[in-house]
């Protein structure tokens, strides 16, 4: 073989070599590419107050997402809950209680890999003041035969929701109500005081959340003042 047959060898020689590695490389980039663990986005308020959200929502994403296989539960209990084309998640929590709730995920692919996603959250009721009694007086003095009078205000930002009661002992026993006025203020009256006496009131109020002030009125007898 003369000179320039042997190079014509050599060059197509080298041109399939490279035609093959190039096709492999090909191959490997078109056909072979990594099949990843499916991948659950999103995230959920540690604090959400009732009635401002209906739903959460969530993705995930998976190269075969048909074969993706869901476990989902809401404080333990499984949910059915189907991503969309775009892989997304709706989960309603409109009828969610007010409290701790724990919303887990479990995704297990076509192959068998598994990604978990877990969150912690808190539906909670709007903020709301605590209530407040104030009397005039915790301690009375009169003279035996004389009337008593407890005079007092309860504070709250809705007054319309508290209730108010009395008691001459365990007022968790026994309680009688007492007239609060849109001002928060009432008055408890004895016409006729003959030994010592000790009064409880107790409020009660709360729009979302009650809350309890208690006050505890002494009223002590004295012998009547003799005469000059």
């Amino acid at each position: 073989m003369d000179a320039g047959g042997q190079a014509k060898s050599i060059f197509l020689a080298a041109l399939m070599i490279g035609s093959v590695i190039l096709g492999a490389l090909v191959f490997d980039l078109d056909g072979s590419k990594e099949n990843l663990a499916p991948i659950i986005d999103g995230s959920i308020p540690n604090q959400i107050l009732i009635g401002s959200a209906d739903s959460i929502e969530l993705s995930i994403s998976d190269e075969d997402m048909p074969s993706l296989a869901l476990t989902i539960t809401m404080d333990g209990q499984s949910l059915e809950v189907v991503p969309d084309e775009n892989g997304t998640l709706i989960f309603d929590i409109s009828e969610l209680s007010v409290g701790e709730h724990a919303l887990k995920i479990i995704a297990l692919d076509s192959i068998g890999q598994e990604s978990r996603w877990t969150s912690v959250f808190t539906i909670h009721y709007p903020a709301e003041d605590a209530t407040v009694m104030i009397v005039n007086e915790n301690e009375i003095t009169v003279e035996k035969g004389d009337s008593a009078s407890i005079q007092g205000t309860v504070v709250h930002p809705a007054i319309n929701t508290c209730e108010l009661i009395w008691s001459d002992g365990d007022i968790g026993n026994f309680s009688l109500s007492l007239p609060i006025d849109d001002s928060g203020r009432f008055t408890l009256s004895f016409d006729e005081v003959n030994s010592n006496m000790t009064i409880i009131t107790q409020a009660t109020c709360g729009t979302w959340e009650d809350t309890v002030a208690t006050q505890t009125i002494w009223i002590n007898a004295t012998e009547p003042t003799e005469p000059a």
